[in-house]
């Protein structure tokens, strides 16, 4: 895949040159409808890659939509979709041939843990701590376990909201992938693209949907990809 546009030293987007050669006439001649759909972790990358494509190849129309990963690959499937985007693999309990994927790697971020709390620039939760949080152990932010590990931090008196991914999600496999190794003997929920929340945390839709969600509620705290947590200026746990 071609991409014509790159960060220069002011990290302004400027254009590249396009390439020239018998190559990019022959990927210039391609004329397709292609579909996509599935994790919304990658997806700026893949509307900027396409949007990168276009000069490239104009009669190729790639389209990209976030879905989550779990639908995403349900969609291609089904035939429903040319590809997908996931950040897990096919899971067993998925109606799902596993034959039917071949994978391959696009790009790669971090997780991010964001919060919600005025006057806290600086929060630290270890893995245990945060397996706590997520599973509703600990409900406040004066909490002595959160207080421990910021003990020169004015902790807000409120309590916590957990938001998470109400659809099905490869970040949500990775975040509690990591939960369970961090906070082993600690962490109940197991990890897969959907866990069994308790009632008490607030479901989101997609990364943005969690992001809202945090924005929102004075107290929050959720798991996104961290380019959409930096983009939107959320705090993060160190």
């Amino acid at each position: 895949m071609a991409v014509t546009s790159g960060c220069g030293d002011s990290g302004e987007r400027e254009a590249l040159p396009l390439p020239v050669g018998p190559q990019t006439d022959a990927i210039a001649s391609l004329s397709a409808d292609i579909k996509g759909s599935g994790a919304s972790f990658p997806d700026a990358f893949y509307q900027e890659a396409v949007a990168g494509l276009a000069p490239v190849a104009p009669k190729l129309r790639v389209t990209y939509e976030a879905v989550g990963s779990s639908a995403g690959r349900e969609a291609f499937a089904r035939r429903l979709a040319d590809f997908a985007g996931t950040d897990s693999l096919v899971g067993d309990d998925e109606d799902l041939d596993p034959d039917e994927f071949v994978y391959v790697p696009a790009t790669a971020a971090s997780i991010a843990v964001v919060y919600n709390l005025d006057g806290v620039d600086d929060l630290r939760l270890d893995g245990p701590t945060l397996a706590r949080i997520f599973q509703r152990d600990i409900t406040r932010w004066t909490d002595p376990a959160v207080a421990a590990l910021n003990p020169d931090v004015d902790l807000p008196d409120i309590s916590i909201t957990v938001a998470r991914r109400s659809d099905g999600s490869g970040t949500t496999k990775n975040f509690t992938g990591y939960l369970d190794r961090a906070a082993e003997g600690v962490w109940r929920l197991g990890s897969d693209d959907t866990v069994p929340w308790p009632d008490a945390t607030e479901g989101g839709q997609q990364n943005p949907g969690v992001a809202q969600i945090v924005h929102d509620a004075p107290g929050g705290i959720g798991y996104l990809d961290y380019g959409n947590a930096r983009e939107i200026g959320m705090s993060m746990v160190s």
